[in-house]
């Protein structure tokens, strides 16, 4: 009966974890790992951007990334596909594209007047129409500051080809 019951405890521990754990699969990006020539405050809102689209693209909330990109938003993934905000926004709404987890890391923001951009590389796994993609990944995002609010305008990703 004693085996029985710390067997239980365990399944019932370990089941009432895994949404905790779920939910930290998105490390977010701690300032004091941003290079580049953008101001601090910059890197602060953009990392708070960045990050409200991580989150958005991970629960598939369709309503905060209409909101985060700009109308002619364009999306290039790895595989050379060009997206439009209406294509990238249906594939997250019906679920062709699911992020399992992401790090992002070597982040570098620049900034040009009203346009940032930010590079970086990802490590990740997701799923994409079905098949499924692991990182690392270089990427580069550049966001436009419009009528006083940061908008995401283009987003770019690129494998990274394994060392020989």
């Amino acid at each position: 009966m004693m085996k029985r019951t710390i067997l239980v405890f365990l399944m019932t521990t370990m089941c009432a974890t895994v949404p905790v754990v779920s939910q930290q699969k998105i490390r977010p990006i701690p300032l004091s790992e941003v290079t580049g020539t953008a101001p601090k405050e910059t890197k602060k809102e953009i990392l708070k951007l960045e990050e409200e689209h991580s989150l958005a693209v991970w629960n598939h909330d369709t309503a905060t990334l209409n909101r985060l990109l700009a109308d002619n938003w364009a999306y290039t993934n790895e595989r050379g596909e060009v997206l439009s905000k209406e294509q990238w926004i249906n594939n997250i709404k019906n679920r062709k594209f699911v992020m399992d987890a992401t790090i992002h890391d070597d982040i570098r923001m620049d900034q040009f007047g009203d346009t940032v951009v930010m590079m970086g590389r990802s490590t990740s796994t997701l799923h994409y129409n079905d098949k499924v993609s692991h990182g690392p990944r270089r990427f580069e995002v550049v966001f436009v500051k419009m009528n006083g609010t940061w908008k995401l305008v283009g987003h770019f990703v690129a494998l990274v080809p394994a060392a020989d």
